[in-house]
């Protein structure tokens, strides 16, 4: 692939990025409330990050199943207390979805580690 096509791919995907978790906000807003609509689309920013940064992994059945835990937590996570976010300009809470992106690929790493043993 050249550079030019790799880079025009990788633009792409980005935007496809950008755009779903904007598009999982909006839904998520419009059919419950803005507080959960945020949450849900930086779970969806997170999870999405994990996934493009182990593209590698995509092929193993074990990845497939610690992303669909994933998942279940993040949607656990989402709809299942009932609270509101106060903090304004809700950007503010980006840093909360880096530590989660952080968390669930050092999580990977270490089955990564585990499944190359055996």
């Amino acid at each position: 692939m050249s550079k030019a096509k790799g880079q025009s791919r990788s633009t792409i995907q980005k935007i496809g990025f950008a755009v779903a978790s904007l598009a999982v906000f909006l839904l998520v807003s419009y059919f419950f409330n803005r507080s959960r609509g945020t949450v849900a689309g930086f779970s969806f920013a997170a999870i999405a990050a994990v996934v493009f940064v182990k593209r590698d992994l995509l092929n193993r059945m074990w990845f497939d199943i610690i992303v669909a835990i994933f998942i279940a937590l993040h949607c656990l996570i989402t709809f299942w207390p009932n609270w509101s976010i106060n903090v304004h300009p809700t950007i503010l809470l980006a840093p909360i979805a880096l530590i989660d992106t952080i968390i669930m690929i050092a999580m990977v790493d270490i089955f990564e580690r585990l499944s190359s043993h055996h």
